[in-house]
């Protein structure tokens, strides 16, 4: 981004980030008078008329999201015909930077999910669901908050493979069985990634590893590998709560 200022409202200070699809800044809003994330999105979010209406309809439903546990969205604009959001800006490292730092302890952990719980349990209360839960996507603010990011922006990305014929979106090491059969998700989808979240708190790595499609059919095919091989310590119940939310069959979770 070359321009420093976008709708003679937001002053670009410097870039912040880059995710699988978008790349992000640090700005200050002139008329609130307070940071800013803004998150420059790819051009085929709108390059077709019923994308770009749904993309705004899917901006409006998330700004009237209001929870503690979800980064807020202000709206959303156009720079050089690529789309942009406006949201919260959360100065702390994401999950994912504290996940580099090796396997959490349980204490840690119950409360992380616990928190995100809390903040997807509201979000299917408003219909929505979030598709692409992943460490990179869990932020924290100033005080140590999370803050989910993202909601549903998954749906507007082009597939990145393709597994019994269906084009898959989103991380391969954070899919659900559904998500490469049918793409149909629904809140037991992000029960299951959410599932895989723990998983990777507390053994410092995802369920699986290998390439894209050799993950992909992992999720649909492969036993759930065992917590307790890489942390004995674990209590039993903790293991059983994983299994859990990690069955193939969303009715199981």
């Amino acid at each position: 981004m070359t321009q420093r200022t976008l709708n003679d409202r937001y002053e670009v200070k410097r870039s912040i980030g880059r995710g699988s699809f978008s790349a992000v800044y640090l700005a200050f809003d002139t008329v609130e008078q307070q940071d800013v994330a803004i998150k420059l999105l790819p051009r085929e979010f709108i390059e077709e008329p019923d994308r770009q209406e749904a993309f705004e309809r899917h901006i409006h439903d998330l700004t009237r999201l209001e929870h503690e546990g979800i980064v807020p969205v202000y709206g959303s604009g156009l720079y050089a015909d690529q789309p942009y959001i406006v949201s919260a800006y959360y100065e702390q490292p994401s999950l994912l930077e504290q996940i580099r730092l090796g396997p959490m302890s349980l204490l840690e952990t119950a409360h992380c999910i616990d928190d995100i719980a809390f903040a997807l349990n509201y979000a299917h209360t408003c219909g929505m669901v979030h598709r692409d839960l992943k460490p990179s996507n869990v932020l924290f603010d100033a005080n140590g908050r999370i803050g989910l990011a993202d909601f549903g922006l998954v749906q507007f990305s082009r597939p990145f493979a393709r597994v019994s014929g269906t084009a898959v979106m989103g991380t391969p090491a954070y899919i659900a069985p559904e998500m490469s059969q049918t793409n149909e998700m629904t809140p037991l989808t992000d029960i299951y990634l959410l599932g895989v979240l723990f998983f990777h708190l507390l053994a410092g790595r995802p369920p699986y590893d290998g390439s894209a499609v050799e993950v992909l059919r992992a999720h649909l095919e492969q036993p759930i590998p065992s917590l307790r091989i890489s942390r004995p310590d674990l209590p039993e119940g903790v293991q059983a709560i994983v299994m859990s939310s990690l069955a193939k069959d969303p009715l199981d979770r």
